[in-house]
């Protein structure tokens, strides 16, 4: 549940020209015209911030969302035969495996082997395989960070001094986040993603 609530509303963003709801719009089947059109956003031309562009009728853009993923989803599956594809997967997969392996240590050594490397690569494998069949960013990383591992040694250490089980607490996080997120993916939160500058990118990769 997670994984598709982050799929949605990471692939906002990129979604299509907005047309009245109820109509899409023709030319929002082309990624390239999407991209142009964020690319193209000038907040001084603009006026600033307008609400107009973030607020959306609910499920409006998880709809558009929908569409143009079914519209597209046949030729997905027939292009991943080529291999071009298969050696970018096999990439990816040493590549996903490989922080998994190596957090998963740590993680266990942390959590006293509540979570440890088998159940991190179960979780990173169930979670890669729905994202990957039901959302449109093939390219996002699934699997443990280090911030991840630093806000799982955290929560497990407030455990210990609140005299709270780990297991349950860290699934409730994982399922408010999932809430949370839903609730932004139905109501197009991502929408105030066109306003963030480089700024905002540089500082998040700097963590």
């Amino acid at each position: 549940a997670l994984s598709v609530a982050i799929a949605s509303v990471v692939a906002e963003p990129m979604r299509h020209a907005r047309g009245a709801p109820g109509k899409l719009a023709a030319s929002s089947r082309s990624p390239v015209n999407t991209l142009e059109k964020h690319a193209q956003v000038d907040l001084s031309a603009r006026g600033g911030f307008k609400a107009a562009d973030v607020i959306e009728p609910p499920f409006w853009g998880l709809r558009q969302d929908i569409c143009h993923f079914t519209s597209t989803y046949g030729s997905e599956l027939r292009d991943c035969t080529s291999v071009k594809v298969l050696s970018t997967v096999l990439f990816l997969f040493l590549g996903c495996l490989a922080p998994v392996i190596a957090f998963g240590g740590l993680s266990g050594a942390i959590t006293q082997g509540s979570i440890g490397m088998n159940e991190m690569m179960l979780g990173t494998s169930f979670s890669g395989m729905a994202y990957a069949l039901l959302a449109g960013q093939p390219l996002t990383i699934i699997g443990c960070t280090l911030p991840v591992l630093a806000f799982t040694a955290a929560l497990f250490e407030a455990t210990k001094l609140m005299g709270l089980p780990f297991l349950p607490l860290y699934a409730w996080t994982g399922l408010w986040a999932s809430g949370m997120l839903a609730l932004a993916s139905v109501l197009s939160v991502a929408n105030v993603a066109k306003y963030l500058t480089h700024s905002v990118d540089e500082i998040f990769a700097n963590l």
